[in-house]
């Protein structure tokens, strides 16, 4: 929680990504820290992750939706605009309980 604390803090007012908090009506065990890029474009996405990760912060992208992997393509499927559009937005950055706030300077 104290990690999770620290990175909402530290992204206030970025202007280029804002820290997933999740609804207010909500109490998150913080397992999955996540920012949300303030646009859509997986070029943008790609370069984001390129340079965390030669920077050597274990950050990757959100997981594949399950309609988009080989073996589940052809099954039939709802409308998934807004599942699309958030994996081309969404980088899972570090989340340990092993992590101090002081670790996640690099991020910033």
């Amino acid at each position: 929680r104290r990690l999770a604390c620290a990175y909402q803090a530290a992204f206030i007012n970025n202007e280029f990504c804002d820290f997933f908090n999740g609804p207010k009506e909500s109490f998150s065990n913080n397992w999955l820290n996540t920012i949300l890029l303030k646009g859509e474009d997986i070029t943008v996405l790609n370069r984001v992750l390129e340079e965390l990760n030669s920077s050597g912060l274990g950050c990757r992208p959100i997981w594949s939706l399950l309609s988009d992997l080989p073996h589940f393509r052809n099954n039939p499927q709802m409308p998934l605009s807004i599942a699309k559009s958030i994996t081309n937005k969404v980088i899972n950055i570090p989340s340990s309980a092993f992590l101090d706030p002081s670790h996640i300077g690099p991020l910033m």
